[in-house]
């Protein structure tokens, strides 16, 4: 069983995880027309990829098992998408899927080399 305080950590960091996913969520479907145009190739698929990275980071973290933040980070970004089909100012783009589900496998790996090589310490 958990100490109080790990308790109280774990917490913190899911409300994290929570506000975060929030974020995204209010930023997806907010209408494009406010954010700057950016004519770099693909930016849209960077952004995505770097927003659910945070999130995949987040999750790993408050979680063990590398299985389970993978799962809860791949619906959490088709719940994303599946909300953008009833967004009128937005449309369900199968490759901004791709690129969440990249994101948070590239964030869940990056704090699971950190952890490993903190122990290896």
């Amino acid at each position: 069983m958990l100490e109080y305080s790990e308790r109280k950590h774990l917490k913190f960091w899911r409300s994290v995880a929570v506000a975060y996913y929030m974020l995204i969520l209010f930023l997806l479907l907010s209408p494009p027309e406010y954010y700057p145009s950016i004519e770099i190739p693909f930016m849209d698929k960077i952004v995505h990829a770097a927003m659910f990275g945070i999130l995949g980071m987040v999750l790993q973290y408050i979680t063990i098992y590398q299985h389970r933040a993978l799962k809860v980070g791949i619906l959490l970004a088709g719940i994303s998408e599946f909300l953008q089909a009833f967004t009128p100012s937005r449309t369900v783009d199968p490759f901004d899927f791709a690129a969440d589900v990249c994101g948070i496998a590239l964030g869940v790996f990056l704090i699971q080399r950190i952890s490993y090589l903190r122990q290896r310490k």
